[in-house]
């Protein structure tokens, strides 16, 4: 089971010059049982963030966010995994903070024969912060591989600061007055060498950079459920912009979420 204290030196430079790494055994048993108990409970009932990225007719794709602020039983399994688990002190370790602010959680599902894909994009561009010391942790609650929908990262893609204008999630258009160069085609102009990514277990997770690239493909499954918990910390001292997107609740084929 990997800890704060067992990221060695190696692990970190990993993830500050990739923007990606896998940290195995993050998560126990009880605590992954847990969350999909939680996820079961949000899925039945979407909260106001929440959103479905499936057409009528496919298999669903669904996320939501902000569970912690919920009052029952799915609020506190996630509560508890931002101010319990390791995660905040592995996101710390990861970023030389002594210090991490939580931003937000989220959870996704993917279901088997789930077509939807997750673009490509950046978490970033799509949140009302700047700075470079923002660290994602995506949490598979259920086995996870590229055939029933695993994120892939943009090796290095983080570094240099370049800012791809953040575009809905259920269809092409981009946020109206948003920031920053379109996304290039990464299918086309990033070989697989360069995209990480890794078969996982219930309770691995993956650490990346709020600037890095990344995306999935569809649940190509036919049985394998694809569910998963993110959370979102900074280092102290990042800045709110001015101007950034609003959070809204989506609809079927609009709307956005960071992750995957």
């Amino acid at each position: 089971m990997t800890t704060a204290a067992a990221i060695d030196d190696d692990i970190v430079r990993r993830y500050r010059e990739d923007g990606a790494v896998a940290l195995r055994g993050l998560l126990d048993a009880s605590t992954v049982e847990r969350l999909r108990d939680a996820v079961e409970t949000v899925l039945a009932s979407l909260g106001e963030h929440g959103n479905e990225y499936a057409r009528p007719g496919q298999a669903r794709f669904a996320q939501d966010m902000f569970m912690a602020r919920r009052p029952d039983a799915a609020g506190a399994a996630f509560r508890w995994l931002v101010f319990e688990s390791p995660l905040a002190e592995a996101a710390g370790r990861l970023m030389g903070a002594r210090e991490v602010r939580f931003f937000y959680d989220q959870m996704f599902v993917k279901e088997p024969g789930s077509v939807a894909p997750t673009p490509w994009h950046q978490d970033l561009p799509y949140w009302p912060l700047r700075g470079d010391q923002i660290c994602g942790l995506w949490c598979p609650l259920d086995p996870v591989d590229l055939d029933s929908g695993g994120v892939q990262y943009v090796r290095g893609s983080h570094l240099g600061g370049r800012w791809y204008r953040p575009r809905h999630f259920g269809g092409e258009s981009a946020y109206e007055g948003a920031l920053g160069e379109p996304m290039p085609d990464i299918d086309a102009t990033v070989p697989p060498a360069d995209r990480l990514s890794w078969t996982l277990e219930p309770g691995d997770a993956i650490a990346f950079h709020g600037l890095v690239i990344h995306g999935a493909g569809g649940n190509r499954t036919a049985q394998r459920r694809r569910r998963a918990a993110a959370l979102d910390g900074r280092r102290r001292g990042l800045r709110r912009p001015a101007r950034h997107l609003p959070l809204r609740r989506g609809r079927p084929g609009a709307g956005h979420a960071a992750g995957g």
